[in-house]
This record gives C-alpha cells, sequence and structure tokens, in this order.
C-alpha cells in the first residue's frame, strides 16, 4: 500500500515538473520568435538590439580612452531557426587616422572590438561601420553593417562627495569617500590625488565602471591637530583633458581614548605599560564623564 502511494506521488510530481518544463520552452520560444532574423545582439557599451543598416549612439569617450562594443554570437536566420554562433566576427572600420582597432577573434560566444580614440581627436561626434559577419553565409545569416555613432568629450565623469566636513583624530586612519559617476563608455582607470595634507599624499589608482556611480575610499593620517582643506584631483589615466577637483574640510581633534589606544595598536591594556600618562589621562577622562 506504501509503495502504491509513493508511485502515485511519483508520477503527479513528475506531471508538474513536465508541464513547468514545456511552460518555459514555450516563453523561450516566444521571447526568441519576437526577434526579427538577422538580429545583432550588443551587450557593451549597453545592452540594445541592433539590425542591418540600423544606426547606434554608443556615448562619450575622451581623447587616449579606450572602449570595448561586444555582441552575443547567437542570431535567427531567415526561417526563424536560432543560430548559436551565428556571427563569427565583429569588424569596425571607418574611423580617422591615429585612431587603434582591435577586431574580435574568431568564432566565440561573445565577440568584442576594442577601439581607442586618438589622444590628438577633436571634440564631436565620430561616425563609423560595425560589420557582423557570417563567414561564407554558412548559418544563412550574410553580414550585418551597423552604423555607427562616438562622442568625443572630456565631459565623461561626475565627481561629488557625499559631505564637505569631517573630523577625525590624530594618528588614526581615516577614509574619505568620493563619488566617481562615469558617465561615458571607457573603463579605463582613474588616478586620485591629494594636496593640503602634511601627512598623506599618494596616488590611488581605481577602476569607476562605465554607467555607474562608484564610491572611492581614500584613506588619510594625520599626526598633527589642526583644520585642513584637502583637495582631491581625479584624473583619468589615459586622458591629461579629463580631471576634475574636490575639496574638503579636515578637522583633527585630539581625542583622549584614541591617543590612549594608538599607543597599544588598538588594545586597551598595552597602553598602560607603554604610556602610564596617556593612560591617566584617558581613565580621568572616564571618570569627568561619570561625574
Amino acid at each position: 500500500m506504501k509503495f502504491l502511494v509513493f508511485a502515485v506521488i511519483m508520477i503527479f510530481a513528475l506531471s508538474i515538473m513536465s508541464n513547468l518544463s514545456f511552460s518555459s520552452t514555450l516563453v523561450t520560444e516566444n521571447s526568441v520568435v519576437s526577434l526579427k532574423p538577422f538580429y545583432v545582439n550588443m551587450t557593451e557599451p549597453y545592452v540594445s538590439t541592433l539590425y542591418n543598416n540600423s544606426t547606434v549612439y554608443l556615448g562619450k569617450v575622451a581623447p587616449g580612452q579606450t572602449f570595448y562594443i561586444k555582441i552575443f554570437s547567437g542570431s535567427l536566420n531567415s526561417k526563424n531557426q536560432f543560430i548559436n554562433l551565428g556571427w563569427n566576427q565583429l569588424v569596425a572600420y571607418g574611423l580617422p587616422k591615429g585612431w587603434i582597432i582591435d577586431n574580435s577573434s574568431l568564432y566565440d560566444n561573445y565577440l568584442s572590438v576594442e577601439i581607442k580614440a586618438a589622444p590628438s581627436a577633436s571634440y564631436g561626434i565620430y561616425k563609423f561601420k560595425l560589420k557582423a559577419i557570417n563567414f561564407g553565409n554558412m548559418s544563412g545569416l550574410g553580414n550585418s553593417i551597423i552604423n555607427s555613432e562616438i562622442n568625443v568629450s572630456d565631459n565623461v565623469i561626475n565627481v561629488t562627495m557625499p559631505y564637505n566636513l569631517i573630523t577625525t583624530d590624530p594618528f588614526v586612519y581615516k577614509n574619505v569617500y568620493i563619488i566617481i559617476n562615469n558617465t561615458g563608455v571607457s573603463d579605463n582607470p582613474f588616478i586620485i590625488t591629494s594636496t593640503g595634507l602634511p601627512d598623506t599624499s599618494f596616488n590611488e589608482s581605481v577602476i569607476a565602471v562605465h554607467g555607474r556611480k562608484s564610491e572611492i575610499a581614500y584613506p588619510i593620517y594625520l599626526n598633527t591637530q589642526g583644520i585642513y582643506k584637502l583637495n582631491l584631483s581625479i584624473k583619468s589615466a589615459t586622458s591629461p583633458e579629463v580631471e576634475r577637483t574636490e575639496q574638503i574640510k579636515i578637522i583633527a581633534k585630539s581625542n583622549p581614548y584614541n591617543n590612549y589606544l594608538s599607543v597599544g595598536s588598538g588594545s586597551p591594556i598595552f597602553p598602560i605599560i607603554y604610556a602610564p600618562l596617556e593612560a591617566v589621562m584617558y581613565f580621568i577622562g572616564l571618570l569627568i564623564k561619570l561625574i
């Protein structure tokens, strides 16, 4: 009897799973069929579905910066049959002298063209061609040519700071946060430098992914009390024309407890041995708070 009940349950479960699988297949097929034959599925610098002789605006890039155009190799042929490796290569052509183009490799699932804008490129819109190739028309896709536009500009980032004043303690590391909104299409690194603090001056290389806001931490350190103005400069590592500067006020004020901990690397016990005066000041501070 138990075996019979178990068998009925298993048959019911398999029936449900089969129906779910069938529904999933229908959804997948419908989503594919909704696309027209010979489509080109672009995934970078953003997601878009392109067709032969269509026009695409790619975005902004600064002189000397590099960007990528990536497509998925799958598409539909004239019979609405999905071909997994339909496109065999992606190439770009028609850009002025001084631009560097590295066309995609062959027969990959994703085909990517790397383009570096000429360091001396003037600001403005540049038009060129992208060609998705099906060699020998083996998959029945032929070639799709996309009219492409890229805007050369130095206005590719916006830089903000969540606050204009912070307080810190001497001998304690503190993070200053910068928000970089990369409005361009390049993922080339940025270099952060600083002036205005006597004990903090170093370069920090960071990546701010295109099309996103990235919060970057820049550590500072001071060993003297005072009021300072920290100037942070954010420069493109590949385009000297891209630079933004933000300023923040830093107040470094001594705190007995932090001074006490700093001697013993954060331990509340060892400073008693190494710095008894600081330890006494710390405990006096505690007693004052309790009174």
